[in-house]
């Protein structure tokens, strides 16, 4: 159980996890299988932070503006807030 919490842990799918447990249960060490799916995680970890760190720069902005712009015109539909063109 504590190796499944753990590979759960790191981000592992239960799919994963079990084709791992299989490999072991074939009399061969998973490592280079477990290396592989490290790495492959890591990317993925590393991808989603650069979005979160894009979106958060983002909505810094937005929240700038907002506090500069406290009752702006609002022409268009929606919120001037959400508009494209805010910076």
């Amino acid at each position: 159980m504590q190796f499944i919490r753990s590979a759960q842990h790191v981000g592992f799918s239960l799919s994963e996890i079990a084709r791992i447990l299989r490999v072991r249960a074939d009399g061969h060490k998973p490592c280079a299988e477990v290396h592989e799916e490290l790495r492959v995680h890591l990317q993925a970890v590393r991808r989603q932070l650069t979005q979160l760190q894009a979106l958060e720069a983002e909505l810094a902005g937005r929240l700038a503006y907002a506090q500069t712009h406290p009752d702006p015109e609002c022409d268009s539909p929606g919120c001037v807030y959400l508009n494209p063109a805010v910076p």
